[in-house]
């Protein structure tokens, strides 16, 4: 059984609030009044301290920061920018560039004053401070010190009194004690005594005055309100509790704050319309930022902030019976909003409100996913996750309409129904038809929309439909642009019958029949998932997934557009949009956290500049003061710069950009508050940052800062100068010196190739020692006498070739690698053979190296080969190996010689290595030292000794470094 109306209320919907809490960073959890200062920093009196905040983090004071006391009432900002604090004790303080300093007339102040309470403060141009001080009278202590008592309650008859010593601004004070019905007044407005007619016991020392824009003054006392339009005119206004404080915003609305009641709005004074937020909370503070935005100090709950007043929610608190709101209709007089836990309520343009129950008892919640209002009816359908509904009457009854997407009505009376399996069709006095019956056709449908033509076109899983119910056939739009392929989710007309289309995935396309375009993220759309679509003439509200979008179409320009996007940090209850609708010029929003609607055509953006500053400037990571310009040495060249922008709407999450002109071009985007450069070189840069805006625009207030890091000594004019005389002179003084010299040098070098020349012979005689040549003669008449033939005679052909081609080489200075690899060959194949294959060699010949056109000095490695045979392969008791390797590294040839003997070490405790000098290697190696000195070459030599991971010798190792041109 279905229930119908349950019960009707009028309820506030309330802005949307954050709460900042003592886990966030703020002092204490009871703040006394709330201030923003001139820079934009929003401070808060609390009983433990003051705070001061960024939009990050809190800041916090106390008496161990220079506080005379940890509880502070009032926070104040003079002309001389300096923040004064005022505590319950009247010990005054100020926090100026950075520091907290003690009031230096407190003492004096003190004994006057004799432990009274303050109830009002304020420094005038001249420094004058003004302080009302219960049951006493006022206070003004001079910039030298004079302290005067005025309006001394003491001796006066009345219960207040009030001084403007600032325009605009002030100072009461009061004494219950008194008359109970004068007021002593010395300001603009009214000077001298009003009487009243009411009890004003009440006033004192809990008293809150200000003047509002239109000339008028209003004094708290308990829970009256007094509305002061001139002398002896006045009314008053009630509150359920006292009232603590009272606040006059920018458009001229009024808040009241009161104890345990919560915050109440008076728009325009008018108390008729007077909302409650913030129930039960008592309320101490309350001002308006820069941005338009709401704080409110509160006694025990800390602070809550609202970002705008003119953005209203609706949820389980403003009593709906679910926060998760899914869709939206109306009818002529009422929105109707459907709701996940099964209710739909019925709200009136007075905000009055009726809840219908669309469960069954025992069931599940029967969650409203659509709804449809028919105004020849009379009669709202519900679309449930288990069964539809109607509703009319206030009655609600099963209706036969099946569950549904979206409902369009014809002239014939015939409902066209987009279902989740096909299109469905009622025609009057008739079952459901469902189209498309084969199974090919059935797909998801979103919504319906009639065309001009009276077609009816429908949103699917697969793009864009059109339907024509005269002929039943249907026409796939997909096919005429790949944009309408995407999965749609609504379908509207504007004004120039533009068809709008919302997609699941890419945001909006405008489709005119002959051509499609697209507006997504990237263009400036919240977000792509755009899941309703509302038109008002050219102007389109997207409900995304990532919060609403107004896009608004130039009337001559389909292409031209502008669009301002609203999120939670504009005041929506969450920026996940199921559902949006206009009804009695508001917009509408069904949001998983509620119900939110506001007036379009006020202001809910601000076009404030968000302040912004540079924190710190670091130079080489020791910080700097923080100035417009810098002048820096060469070698002070890595910068960090912290900076922050006061913004709150979107607190903790600015979006800065910025650029170093000098290096960057484009501007760089970052959400974080520190740039770092390195390695600057010499040059003049410019920092340049700005702060996105809360209505969308880059701050146009750029701040910039200037570098100068100037170029070391050795790349300044005076030195280029100085090096290009001393240049000039060494030039000079080299041409003489090698003018003089070159006669000494060809001396020289013709002593230095005489004896070139003579090494060469000696190097010619170590290769070809006698030793050799009688050993050589020995095995080919060992081959001779064996009646070995061959091998004596292939003995003898080996050799007679070594000995032409030393012959041949000994005549030049260099030789090509290819003729140095085959005396290598010849010599190593006679020794080989000579031994009796004793070992094995290998030559490996980097292919880099041309070995046809390279040259090397002749005869430069064969001494190197023949100790490692000798000296490190025959002493060994198993087979040798010998592996020659050249490789070109650059301008260089590394030849690298390395053997498996047995080590320098061993080589040199046998007699035989005693007595034996390496002569070839001797004459080689001053053969290296006067061709380096000949030709300024580089010719060099490693001998490295090779040993396993026990430490036995295994080896040598020699690399010979031969440079090349």
């Amino acid at each position: 059984m279905f229930f119908n109306a349950l019960f009707a209320f009028c309820q506030d919907a309330h802005p949307s609030f954050e709460q900042y809490t003592v886990e966030d960073g703020l002092a204490s959890s009871v703040v006394y009044q709330v201030k923003q200062d001139s820079k934009g920093y929003i401070w808060f009196a609390t009983g433990n301290g003051v705070s001061r905040f960024n939009g990050y983090e809190f800041e916090n004071f106390s008496m161990s920061n220079g506080l005379p006391d940890n509880t502070v009432f009032e926070v104040v900002e003079d002309f001389e920018e300096r923040i004064w604090f005022v505590p319950i004790s009247c010990k005054l303080s100020y926090y100026y560039k950075g520091k907290i300093y003690p009031f230096k007339y407190n003492d004096e102040l003190q004994k006057q004053i004799n432990g009274r309470i303050k109830t009002s403060f304020c420094v005038n141009k001249e420094g004058t401070v003004f302080l009302g001080v219960g049951t006493d009278g006022i206070y003004e202590v001079t910039k030298d010190g004079k302290i005067t008592h005025k309006m001394e309650l003491g001796t006066s008859k009345n219960s207040l009194v009030i001084k403007e010593p600032i325009k605009g601004t002030y100072i009461y004070a009061g004494n219950r004690f008194r008359d109970r019905y004068s007021v002593l007044f010395d300001t603009e407005l009214i000077k001298g005594e009003m009487s009243f007619k009411e009890d004003m016991s009440q006033l004192p020392n809990n008293a809150r005055v200000i003047k509002t824009k239109s000339n008028k003054i209003l004094i708290s006392g308990f829970n009256q309100l007094f509305i002061i339009s001139g002398k002896n005119n006045y009314r008053i206004e009630a509150f359920p509790s006292r009232i603590n404080s009272i606040y006059e915003d920018s458009d001229g609305d009024l808040w009241v704050g009161l104890y345990l009641g919560g915050v109440y709005f008076v728009p325009d004074y008018d108390f008729s319309k007077k909302k409650n937020y913030l129930l039960d909370l008592s309320v101490n503070g309350i001002i308006q930022d820069k941005e338009k935005g709401f704080w409110f100090g509160t006694e025990g709950s800390a602070v809550y902030y609202s970002p705008s007043k003119q953005l209203l929610n609706y949820d389980k608190d403003a009593k709906l019976k679910d926060n998760r709101t899914n869709c939206l209709t109306k009818d002529g007089t009422s929105i109707y909003v459907g709701l996940e836990r099964g209710f739909v309520h019925k709200i009136d343009a007075s905000g009055e409100t009726t809840t219908f129950d669309c469960n069954e008892k025992g069931e599940y919640p029967n969650g409203v996913s659509a709804m449809f209002y028919d105004n020849e009816k009379d009669a709202l359908f519900v679309s449930g996750n288990l069964k539809s509904l109607v509703l009319k009457k206030n009655k609600i009854s099963p209706s036969e309409i099946i569950k549904f997407r979206s409902i369009q009505k014809d002239e014939n009376d015939t409902y066209w129904l987009a279902c989740s399996y096909g299109l469905g069709k009622i025609e009057k006095d008739k079952p459901l038809e469902i189209l498309f019956q084969k199974e090919k056709d059935l797909k998801r449908i979103y919504t319906l929309l009639w065309d001009k033509n009276q077609r009816l076109l429908f949103a699917a899983i697969d793009g864009l439909w059109r339907f024509d119910p005269k002929t039943n056939i249907s026409e796939y739009l997909g096919n005429k642009d790949s944009l309408l392929t995407v999965r749609m989710l609504d379908l509207k007309y504007m004004s120039d019958n533009k068809l709008v289309i919302a997609t699941k995935g890419s945001g909006v396309l405008i489709y005119d029949e002959s051509r499609v375009y697209q507006i997504n993220e990237q263009k400036g759309l919240c977000g792509d998932n755009v899941y309703k679509i509302c038109t008002d003439g050219n102007t389109v509200w997207a409900a995304t997934n990532k919060g609403l979008s107004k896009i608004n179409f130039s009337q001559n320009e389909p292409k031209q557009y502008t669009i301002i996007n609203y999120t939670t940090f504009d005041g929506l209850a969450s920026n996940e949009i199921n559902d949006v609708l206009k009804f009695d010029d508001k917009i509408w929003l069904a949001t998983n956290k509620g119900l939110t609607f506001f007036n379009p055509n006020q202001s809910t953006k601000t076009s404030v500049s968000i302040p912004l500053y540079i924190d710190k400037v670091l130079v080489n990571d020791i910080e700097q003061a923080v100035d417009n310009s810098y002048r820096l040495e060469h070698n002070q060249n890595n910068l960090k710069i912290s900076f922050i922008g006061l913004g709150y709407r979107n607190a903790g999450k600015l979006k800065y950009r910025y650029k170093m002109l000098g290096i960057d071009s484009d501007w760089n985007y970052t959400e974080s508050r520190e740039i770092q450069f390195t390695t600057l070189p010499a040059n003049e840069y410019t920092f340049v940052l700005s702060v996105l805006n809360p209505d969308g625009t880059w701050s146009k207030n750029e701040v910039q800062i200037k570098f100068v890091i100037l170029a070391p000594f050795w790349q300044k004019w005076w030195f280029f100068a100085f090096c290009t005389i001393l240049v000039f002179l060494i030039v000079v003084f080299i041409i003489r010196y090698r003018v003089n010299k070159a006669h000494r040098e060809e001396e020289k070098n013709l002593s230095l190739y005489k004896v070139l020349m003579g090494l060469k012979l000696k190097a010619l005689r170590a290769q070809m020692n006698p030793h050799f040549t009688f050993n050589v003669m020995n095995s080919i008449q060992h081959f001779i006498l064996n009646k070995d033939e061959e091998s004596a005679i292939r003995y003898l052909s080996k050799f007679s070739k070594l000995i032409r081609a030393i012959l041949n080489n000994s005549e030049k200075n260099t030789i090509t690698v290819s003729e140095e690899l085959k005396v290598l060959e010849l010599y190593l194949d006679l020794e080989a053979m000579r031994f009796e294959q004793r070992f094995d060699y290998e030559i490996v010949v980097d292919k880099k190296i041309d070995r046809e056109a390279v040259e090397i000095p002749s005869m430069l490695i064969q001494p190197y080969v023949e100790n490692a045979v000798k000296h490190g392969i025959l002493p060994l008791s198993q087979k040798g190996k010998i592996k020659i390797e050249l490789v070109q590294i650059e301008k260089v040839i590394k030849c690298v010689i390395i053997d498996n003997g047995v080590g320098r070490v061993k080589a040199g405790e046998t007699k035989e290595s005693d007595e034996h000098k390496s002569f070839g290697t001797n004459i080689t190696q001053e053969r290296l030292a006067v061709i380096n000195e000949l030709y300024n070459s580089k010719l060099s030599e490693t001998i490295t000794d090779l040993y396993d991971e026990e430490c036995n010798a295994i080896g040598t190792r020699v690399e010979i470094f031969i440079p090349i041109d």
